[in-house]
């Protein structure tokens, strides 16, 4: 059980390179994402690297995210970059963060104030989230 926290831009550039680094081909990311300050606080240029990088490792990802502008987006492009994408209503999924559950743990990000993050290194935790993720998936 390893936990490690990432603050400002740089760190969050590693925050993603850890989940991919610790990710294989074949492997599934599944993320819930309240977009509300998404594009406020993620620069371009990781934004759109990301999922670049994560398609060449041939990482999926299920996404289930507020609509908007950027997460329609994602939606359209969804085939591009292996990714599914379920949108809901602010009502239903609000705030300003994302969880990334992996194989190995669980990445939280907050997009509010300072732009942070932190990963939990835990089988244990990214099975319960990944169960919990699944139930809200099917229904």
């Amino acid at each position: 059980f390893k936990i490690t926290y990432y603050e400002g831009e740089g760190a969050m550039r590693n925050f993603y390179k850890k989940i991919l680094d610790s990710l294989s081909p074949g492997d599934e990311i599944c993320e819930l994402v309240g977009t509300e300050d998404f594009e406020k606080k993620v620069p371009e240029p990781l934004y759109s690297s990301y999922p670049v990088e994560r398609v060449k490792k041939k990482i999926t990802i299920k996404t289930i995210a507020t609509r908007t502008k950027i997460s329609e987006q994602w939606k359209k492009d969804g085939q591009l970059y292996l990714r599914t994408v379920k949108l809901v209503d602010k009502e239903k999924l609000n705030g300003s963060a994302n969880i990334q559950i992996y194989r190995y743990g669980v990445g939280i990000i907050s997009y509010k104030e300072d732009w942070a993050g932190v990963i939990i290194e835990s089988r244990e935790i990214s099975a319960l989230l990944l169960s919990s993720f699944n139930l809200i998936w099917l229904s």
